[in-house]
């Protein structure tokens, strides 16, 4: 596996934080992926992130040296391989300290090409890892130097073989050692037989005393014992299945017991009372020695006594199998409910006066054969939709509607009604006749033909002339613009010496709109193919003139928009690999950048590259890119300087938060279950301790002190 490159870097951030003076907190060491073996040395002391972290790390200082020359500091990093599915390619290594709250990346590290930490074995127990020392030697302001150790890495089963010989040969040596009883006892053997006698008198025998392997076998055995048993978390759960409601409650239990021990204290009096050691030996069949303790085997047997786990729970199953068989009170009624029920109900004469009146009803109702004949009577017709589609098909042209003949009926007979009697006709021919003989000669008729015809020429000639006039016949030489208000065309010539002039002295075409004289249009046509001006009057104002544009011109506008920005690049760039700024923007350093991005799939490089949009921006020698997935809820901000990005983190949604809330809540429930069954072991353990035989006091103080407590007299 290959090393880390000598030396590292001091960054500039970590050489003004180790030189400033004042306390410096060493935190973590990381692990990244990001290539950045292509920068200067220069370009990586100016970093302050490096992107795709892989692992993290504490640091520890593993020698601290003061000199004259300044100070050198070791620190020390392990990144293992534990749950590592499979080999971990990296790049470079980032030690990071702190000073108050402000953490800064302060040496980086550039590994060899092909560096990599291999996978870990299935059971996920790390099996290799990578250790780093870094020597950081600190002199003045401007001396700060780092060093990596070449020791370069240690497996951990290297490791934990070179412990595990040391442990041995230790426990070797130690075994060849005679311990302080076997001492003592070769000590006691050259005294002379006087003191022998007097070390004797204060010895207890053999017999009264347990040996070491006596108290440990009798400790074992117990324990064993108690692993038989059920614990505390099961038996509760048990329990809690049980239904208690056939049993006293202990409040009143103990109530009870208060009547019964008062009036018990009433009865027997002092002599006839047990002392403590006294009720242990009758209810628990234990015995004291002379110093009120009791011995390990007593301990040992009442163990045994207790019940076997097995018998417990069989004994609960019989508990809760039988409760099984009853019903439960929530889903059952009791006599009583029952009774209540039926005397709410009508007795049996209201519910035959019931029945008969429905009877006697559906009686007067048709009978079912009735009813049958009814539908099949119903079915043998046509419905509406069927009618009114055959008669839609019908043509009733040929036909006149009931209407139109009443109508001309009326009118053939009213008709007749208003004719004359042949009287009336006679009458009337007389006065035509009458009227003709009063008409004027054909010729007068002719002379007044004749003046009605030059009447309407003259008219003709008139509205001829007004024709010509729309036509564009009118011209306006010199003219002042404002008094030009009627509706119709102009050709202006000589606008320079008029008034009011669109575009100085070029001549052309007006063509005015009058509405009313409260809406004014004026519209200019150049003879020079220049775009037209309007202009507009309101009540009595004139507006300014106005040029309008042409579709070339707007054109025109078009393109200068779309070419002119203050950027080096394209508005648009699709990619695939994005390891540098040339290849996600097309240029270098120090160009100003405003790009939409697509990311092809199977490239190379920090931004996300799974047919991923993005959008890149940035100047001078900063860049920044967001890459946003498509399918996978997934966004990532990279950044840097220099040639290429040198950090990047996904963004974490609110459903990440979440999951994490979720498994916190998880991980804290656990803990307090834990804290909760370590504080029961405390509460119930049976501890034991030994003391010397000149300390019976203080075991019997620390018995005391301890209720689930044994002390052990070593005589």
């Amino acid at each position: 596996m290959s090393t880390i490159r000598d030396p590292a870097y001091i960054t500039d951030a970590g050489r003004t934080m180790m030189t400033a003076g004042g306390d410096v907190t060493y935190t973590k060491a990381v692990l990244y992926g990001q290539d950045i073996s292509h920068l200067t040395s220069d370009q990586v002391k100016a970093l302050t992130t490096i992107g795709s972290p892989l692992r993290e790390v504490k640091v520890g200082i593993s020698d601290k040296q003061n000199t004259d020359r300044g100070t050198t500091v070791i620190l020390e990093a392990t990144f293992q391989n534990d749950n590592l599915a499979n080999d971990l390619p990296y790049t470079a290594v980032g030690f990071f300290a702190q000073k108050g709250n402000d953490e800064k990346l302060i040496a980086v590290a550039v590994a060899n090409t092909g560096a990599y930490l291999t996978a870990t074995s299935p059971d996920g127990i790390a099996t290799d890892a990578l250790d780093l020392k870094l020597a950081i030697a600190i002199g003045d302001a401007t001396n700060v130097t780092a060093t990596v150790d070449p020791a370069g890495s240690v497996t951990p089963a290297t490791l934990n073989g070179a412990i595990n010989k040391a442990t041995h040969d230790l426990t070797s040596r130690i075994d060849t050692k005679a311990d302080k009883m076997t001492v003592e006892s070769e000590l006691a053997i050259k005294a002379n037989s006087t003191d022998i006698d007097k070390k004797l008198a204060t010895k207890a025998n053999s017999s009264d005393v347990y040996t070491k392997k006596q108290v440990d076998d009798a400790f074992s055995s117990r324990d064993a014992t108690i692993a038989t048993k059920a614990d505390k978390a099961t038996v509760d759960a048990e329990i809690s299945k049980i239904d208690f409601t056939p049993y006293a409650k202990t409040a009143d239990v103990n109530k009870e017991i208060k009547t019964v021990t008062d009036l018990a204290n009433t009865k027997v009096g002092a002599d006839y009372s047990y002392s403590k050691a006294q009720l242990d030996e009758k209810l628990l069949a234990l015995s004291t020695d002379t110093n009120g303790k009791v011995s390990a085997d007593q301990v040992t047997a009442l163990i045994a006594d207790k019940a076997n786990k097995t018998d417990v729970d069989k004994q609960i199953k019989d508990i809760n199998d039988a409760v099984a068989t009853k019903a439960d009170q929530a889903t059952t009624y009791s006599k009583t409910d029952v009774d209540k029920l039926l005397s709410a109900k009508d007795d049996t004469t209201d519910v035959d006066a019931k029945i008969k009146t429905v009877t006697d009803l559906a009686n007067t109702k048709a009978s079912q054969d009735s009813l049958n004949k009814l539908s099949q009577t119903v079915d043998t017709k046509a419905d509406k939709a069927t009618v009114d589609a055959e008669i839609g098909k019908i043509d009733f042209t040929p036909y006149a509607k009931t209407v139109d003949v009443d109508s001309k009926v009326k009118t053939v007979t009213d008709l007749a009604n208003t004719k004359d009697s042949t009287a009336d006709v006679d009458a009337k021919i007389k006065d035509v006749t009458d009227k003709v003989n009063t008409k004027a000669d054909q010729s007068n008729v002719n002379n007044q033909v004749q003046d009605a015809k030059n009447a309407a020429t003259s008219r003709a000639d008139n509205l001829q002339s007004q024709v010509n006039n729309l036509k564009g016949a009118r011209t306006a030489n010199s003219p002042d613009f404002d008094s030009l208000t009627d509706s119709g065309p102009y050709y202006v010539t000589n606008p320079e010496k008029g008034k009011n002039s669109p575009c100085g002295g070029i001549w052309g075409t007006l063509i005015i709109s009058n509405g009313a004289d409260h809406r004014i249009v004026q519209t200019y046509y150049p003879d020079n193919d220049d775009s037209p001006f309007y202009r507009m009057k309101v009540d009595n104002n004139w507006q300014p003139w106005r040029q309008m544009a042409k579709m070339i011109d707007i054109s025109n506008l078009q393109n200068q928009i779309n070419t002119k920005h203050n950027i080096a690049t394209p508005l648009f760039r699709e990619i695939q690999n994005s390891n540098s700024w040339q290849d996600i923007f097309g240029v270098g350093n120090p160009n100003s950048v405003l790009t939409s991005i697509r990311i092809d799939a199977g490239g190379s490089g920090p931004l996300l590259n799974d047919f991923a949009a993005g959008v890149g921006f940035g100047g001078a020698d900063t860049k920044g890119v967001l890459s946003v997935g498509y399918h996978n809820n997934q966004a990532r901000i990279t950044g840097g300087n220099g040639n290429g990005p040198v950090w990047s983190e996904d963004i974490a949604w609110k459903s990440d938060i979440n999951s994490l809330l979720n498994t916190i809540t998880t991980l804290q429930n656990q803990v307090n279950d834990l804290i909760n069954q370590i504080n029961y072991i405390k509460q119930n353990y049976l501890q034991g301790k030994r003391f010397p035989a000149n300390q019976e006091a203080q075991a019997q103080q620390w018995e005391n002190n301890n209720p689930n407590g044994i002390a052990m007299i070593e005589k």
